[in-house]
């Protein structure tokens, strides 16, 4: 990869001690990054990167795999030949589990798919600063056991874009998604990126349910205790990005969405200081 400074190289892969990197031949932490996903750093400059993963009691257990299987060739071969096709049978039989062990380790990091190159460019950061991105953010529901309500909510701050990510509730009186800023700010701006009926519909196990059914309240607190209401959305979802501004700018630390007897399908959400 080519980067234009130091950073974070973020993958959409779940966060394992059995992943090991290397950027440039030499080995790299592997960071827990987004809740769930890893992320290694990287300098200036192009530089490679190798990501391999490696489980011990996989070794392990192919390795005894292999171990047992030329044993019982073995076995087979003393029991039922005789002469010098005993001795060679019994050679290749235990010869064979090392070489099949051998096999497939050399499998697990070989092939075509290694020689295929990816390239992809980053978009242009915004003028001002997202307060949202990368914030503490849960939901009141799940939708499924695979995330926490934790992980579940911060996939709408992100910075990830697209119908297969997003947070998401069940059906319920009041769901709700909430993002704590941890400082308090004079937010001007919420830009609102609403679910797809692809997200809203991912697994096999959501039924088709309407989502983000209207009215859909925002909500801001500077204390977790006291909420105040700044705008009731009425008007149905047209596919665009809401923007909702604020004048004068309204002073808080969290905001939330709150629907009504509906589930929550949210894209992403930015909140951006002062005036839009």
């Amino acid at each position: 990869m080519d980067s234009r400074a130091a950073a974070f190289f973020g993958l959409a892969y779940p966060f394992s001690r059995h992943w090991h990197a290397t950027v440039d031949g030499r080995p790299a932490a592997i960071h827990r990054a987004n809740g769930a996903y890893q992320a290694v750093w990287v300098p200036q400059g192009t530089s490679t990167i190798d990501l391999r993963y490696r489980s011990t009691a996989a070794l392990l257990g192919t390795g005894v795999s292999a171990l047992v299987l030329s044993l019982l060739l073995a076995t087979l071969a003393v029991r039922t030949l005789h002469g010098r096709t005993r001795w060679l049978a019994l050679t290749a039989g235990l010869l064979c589990g090392p070489a099949l062990f051998g096999a497939w380790d050399l499998s697990l990091f070989g092939g075509e798919s290694l020689g295929t190159a990816y390239s992809w460019t980053a978009p242009a950061r915004p003028a001002r600063r997202n307060l949202a991105y990368g914030r503490r953010a849960w939901v009141s529901s799940l939708r499924g056991p695979q995330y926490t309500l934790v992980l579940r909510g911060r996939v709408a701050v992100d910075g990830m874009y697209g119908a297969d990510t997003g947070a998401l509730t069940r059906t319920e009186k009041n769901p709700v998604w909430c993002v704590d800023l941890v400082d308090p700010a004079s937010i001007g701006l919420v830009v609102i990126h609403e679910g797809t009926e692809r997200l809203a519909h991912r697994s096999k196990r959501d039924t088709y349910d309407p989502f983000n059914e209207r009215p859909l309240l925002i909500q801001t607190s500077l204390d977790y205790e006291s909420w105040t209401t700044v705008r009731v959305l009425k008007a149905p979802a047209t596919g665009a990005p809401l923007r909702l501004s604020f004048t004068p700018p309204v002073r808080a630390r969290l905001v939330r969405i709150v629907g009504r007897n509906t589930r929550l399908a949210l894209d992403e959400v930015e909140i951006y200081r002062g005036s839009p």
